[in-house]
C-alpha cells in the first residue's frame, strides 16, 4: 500500500482476522524461548497441583480412621513442600512472563517508530498526533498481551488431558455432566466477545479523536484564545470523552449480566451438582470419603483449561481490532525507498 492510499484508509482499512492474526507473530519469535521455559513451568506446576489432593485421600482413608499420626505428619510435610515449591515455581514463572510481555511491546513500538520515520511528513500529518499516540500506547500494549499468550495458553490443553483421563476414569458419567456445563458457557462467551468486538472498535476510534483534539488543543491554544473558540473546543472535547464513556458503559452493563452468568450462576450450578453425585456415591458405600477430596478438586477444575482456551480464542479475535491498525502502518511502503546497498549511518 502506498503512502497516497493509506493517508485514506485509514477508517476504513480492513484485513481478515487470520491474515492480521500471523501479521503480528513476527514480534513473538524473539521471546519464544523464554515462554517455552514458562510453558515448562506450567506443566511442572499441573503435575504438582494434580499430585496435592491424592494426600487429602490418604489423610482421610487411612491416617484418622488408624490414628496414625506419624503419617499425618509426613503427609502434612509433603503438602508443605510441594505447595513453597509451587510457589517458588510460580514466582519464577511471573518473572519470565512478565518479561517476556514488555520486552514484544518495546519490540512493537521500535518498529513502528522506526516506520514512521521512513514515512513522508504528509503522511505522519494527515494523522493527528493523538491517534498516531493511542496506537503506538494502547494498540501496542494490546497485541503484546495477546502475543505472550499463546504458548502458555496451549499447555492448558496437557492439564486438561491429565485431569480427564484421572477423572474419566474415576467416574466417567460425572465427568461427562460436568462438562456439558462447558456448553452454555461457551455460547456466552461467543456472543459477548462478537458484541465487544463491535463496541471495542467504536471505543478505539473514539478513543483516539479524544486525544487527538486534547493535543491538538493544548498545541494550538493561543490560537484558539485569539480566535475565541475556547468554548468550541471545550463542546468538541467533551462530546468525543462523552462518546467514549458511552461506549464503555455499554460493555460495562453487557459484562454485569455476563459475568454472573459465567462466574456465578454456572460454577454455583456445577459444584451443586458435583458435590450432590459424590454424596450419593459415598452413602450408597460406592465411593470412599476420601476419596472425594481429588475427584472434587478435578472435576471443578476440569473445565478451567477450556474456558481459558475459549477466553484466549476470544481475546484473540477482539484484538486484532488493534492489529489491522497496526498493520495499516507498518504495511505502508515509504515513498522514498532506500536503495539495497545502503550504507548505515553511524551516530
Amino acid at each position: 500500500m502506498t503512502e497516497v492510499e493509506a493517508r485514506g484508509s485509514a477508517e476504513s482499512y480492513r484485513q481478515s482476522s487470520w491474515r492480521a492474526f500471523v501479521f503480528v507473530l513476527q514480534f513473538l519469535k524473539p521471546q519464544w524461548r523464554r515462554l517455552l521455559l514458562v510453558c515448562l513451568i506450567d506443566i511442572s506446576i499441573s503435575f504438582i497441583n494434580l499430585t496435592i489432593p491424592w494426600f487429602g485421600k490418604f489423610i482421610i482413608d487411612q491416617a484418622f480412621p488408624q490414628r496414625d499420626w506419624n503419617l499425618t505428619l509426613t503427609i502434612a510435610l509433603g503438602i508443605a513442600s510441594l505447595t513453597l515449591l509451587v510457589y517458588s515455581l510460580s514466582g519464577l514463572r511471573t518473572y519470565l512472563y512478565n518479561t517476556a510481555e514488555m520486552l514484544i511491546g518495546l519490540g512493537i513500538r521500535e518498529k513502528m517508530y522506526r516506520h514512521l520515520q521512513r514515512l513522508s511528513l504528509d503522511t505522519i500529518e494527515s494523522v493527528p498526533v493523538g491517534q498516531q499516540t493511542f496506537r503506538i500506547t494502547t494498540d501496542a500494549d494490546r497485541i503484546a498481551h495477546m502475543l505472550v499468550r499463546i504458548l502458555p495458553t496451549a499447555t492448558m490443553l496437557v492439564e486438561f488431558a491429565l485431569i480427564l483421563a484421572i477423572a474419566s476414569y474415576v467416574e466417567p458419567v460425572l465427568t461427562m455432566i460436568v462438562m456439558g456445563f462447558l456448553i452454555p458457557w461457551t455460547i456466552l462467551f461467543i456472543w459477548v466477545t462478537h458484541y465487544g468486538r463491535i463496541l471495542d472498535r467504536r471505543r478505539l476510534r473514539f478513543g483516539e479523536l479524544r486525544d487527538a483534539g486534547i493535543l491538538q488543543a493544548a498545541a494550538s491554544f493561543p490560537t484558539i484564545k485569539a480566535f475565541n473558540r475556547v468554548r468550541s473546543e471545550i463542546k468538541r472535547n467533551l462530546s468525543a470523552n462523552m462518546a467514549v464513556q458511552r461506549v464503555s458503559a455499554q460493555g460495562y452493563l453487557i459484562l454485569v449480566g455476563f459475568e454472573f452468568a459465567t462466574q456465578r450462576l454456572i460454577p454455583f450450578l456445577k459444584s451443586t451438582t458435583i458435590y450432590l453425585f459424590l454424596i450419593r456415591k459415598v452413602v450408597f458405600g460406592e465411593m470412599t470419603l476420601g476419596m472425594t477430596v481429588p475427584m472434587i478438586a478435578y472435576l471443578s477444575r476440569l473445565s478451567f483449561p477450556l474456558e481459558r482456551i475459549v477466553n484466549f480464542g476470544c481475546w484473540i479475535w477482539q484484538t486484532m481490532v488493534s492489529a489491522e491498525r497496526l498493520m495499516h502502518l507498518l504495511t505502508t511502503e515509504p515513498a522514498i525507498q532506500d536503495p539495497p546497498d545502503a550504507r548505515r549511518v553511524e551516530s
